[in-house]
């Protein structure tokens, strides 16, 4: 059964050794136990139906009476995860569609410098109807529209029509150059949006986050305007930062700035090592000791900022970046590829079908259990 919007607006695709579904609401994908099919299909498309109350919570939030906004994911594998989901999905969850190559900003460690500023042909409406019909026929429940940045493409509402009720949608973005038409389109067709915010601090952003064309502009106040702006028009968004040796340290009164702002969803990713960031991987890695400190000290501080707070809208999670073919990437010229984090570069899936991979190349080139770790457990 090919992924379908429900009608509570959750995307659920029906498998008979896993099942997934996606919530526009807090940005975050699930395996779910297939023996719940029926009765979860009837209680999405909201009839009368009793699930267990540890799916109910989880994927109830945003929408389901008695399950408010405040309801955060704290499982990503539901009901419990004593059912052995991971080798058994022979599916994408999700596919990260690099939608043009152009940015305004000149991230150091930006994964996809090798795709980007010309590298790869930009794409006419016609290829960017051809690409989603490819991506769509692997039934993700989810596609990341990302880039460069994909506010900058001329095709941006297009691919989110031709996604809409087909798969969740989500857009990853530095904010800048955010407009009104797009903020209504991501409202309309409930896009979750993802903002990058690494620093609060003007010098820490400008370092980070440096704008192409005026390198001292403060970045971070660009990306907390076009938080306000989004969720003062009822957009759905998360907040995506790289923690690095520059703002490790910042993370917790970054986390307060977003709780206040009732931001749902902060993802916090470890910077990833690829061949064409090798030397600024070396520059802003942690060392060992700050490694240590972050994952036993400062993170479970972030975490539980929130969980103590009882009107807490945050879902703290951590992404890890270094296990080689675990993410699915099309450029901008349609051309699907896996990455190998460890410095190799990207792989393309199917060389025989460079933009049309078979299904057997993609179970073979990309690391399915990685695959499913990347987006359902810390």
């Amino acid at each position: 059964m090919r992924t379908k919007r429900t009608t509570s607006g959750i995307y659920f695709r029906r498998g008979e050794l896993v099942s997934a579904a996606f919530s526009p609401y807090t940005g975050s994908v699930f395996a779910v136990d297939p023996q719940f099919n029926s009765v979860l299909n009837e209680w999405l498309d909201c009839r009368p139906a009793e699930v267990p109350p540890e799916i109910a919570t989880v994927l109830g939030a945003g929408w389901a009476p008695g399950s408010g906004r405040n309801s955060r994911p704290t499982r990503h594998i539901l009901p419990d995860e004593g059912w052995g989901f991971s080798n058994a999905l022979d599916r994408p969850l999700v596919i990260n569609w690099l939608l043009t190559g152009n940015c305004a900003y000149e991230c150091p460690y930006c994964y996809a410098q090798d795709l980007m500023n010309g590298r790869c042909r930009e794409p006419k409406e016609a290829d960017v109807k051809r690409i989603a019909k490819e991506i769509l026929s692997f039934d993700p429940v989810a596609v990341v529209l990302t880039g460069g940045d994909p506010l900058l493409s001329p095709h941006l509402r297009y691919a989110i029509e031709l996604l809409h009720e087909k798969a969740g949608v989500i857009v990853d973005t530095s904010g800048f150059g955010i407009n009104d038409k797009q903020i209504e389109s991501f409202r309309d067709h409930r896009v979750f949006v993802r903002i990058s915010l690494d620093s609060e601090l003007g010098k820490k952003s400008s370092e980070l986050r440096p704008m192409k064309a005026r390198r001292d502009t403060d970045t971070g106040d660009i990306a907390l305007q076009s938080i306000q702006k989004c969720m003062s028009h009822d957009v759905n968004l998360g907040v995506q930062t790289v923690i690095t040796a520059v703002n490790y340290g910042d993370l917790e009164s970054l986390g307060i700035k977003l709780h206040k702002l009732g931001v749902c969803y902060w993802r916090i990713m470890l910077l990833a090592h690829t061949a064409e960031t090798d030397k600024v991987f070396q520059k802003l890695r942690f060392t060992d000791t700050n490694d240590t400190r972050f994952r036993k000290n400062i993170y479970p501080k972030l975490k539980g900022l929130f969980d103590s707070s009882k009107d807490a809208a945050v879902l703290v999670q951590l992404a890890e970046n270094d296990v080689p073919n675990a993410v699915i990437l099309v450029s901008p010229d349609g051309v699907f590829y896996t990455e190998s984090a460890t410095g190799n570069g990207k792989r393309v899936i199917d060389p025989s079908n460079r933009t049309k991979p078979t299904e057997a190349a993609m179970r073979t080139n990309v690391d399915m259990y990685a695959h499913a770790r990347r987006y359902l457990c810390e």
